[in-house]
């Protein structure tokens, strides 16, 4: 194997990690956007006052 086409290998080679890697990275960061969304939409579900009196008639 002559050195170009050893040099061209290892290009690809290293263009497909970066791609791979910032792929990760975007999977990250919408996974994380994502959890806060639900994290929010949790929070804005709850009444805060639900269950803190109580009626009693005897």
């Amino acid at each position: 194997m002559d050195i170009t086409a050893l040099s061209i290998s290892m290009k690809q080679a290293q263009l497909a990690q970066d791609v791979s890697l910032a792929l990760i990275k975007k999977v990250m960061n919408v996974s994380t956007d994502n959890n806060l969304q639900l994290i929010k939409m949790m929070e804005l579900s709850t009444n805060p006052n639900l269950g803190s009196n109580i009626d009693l008639k005897v």
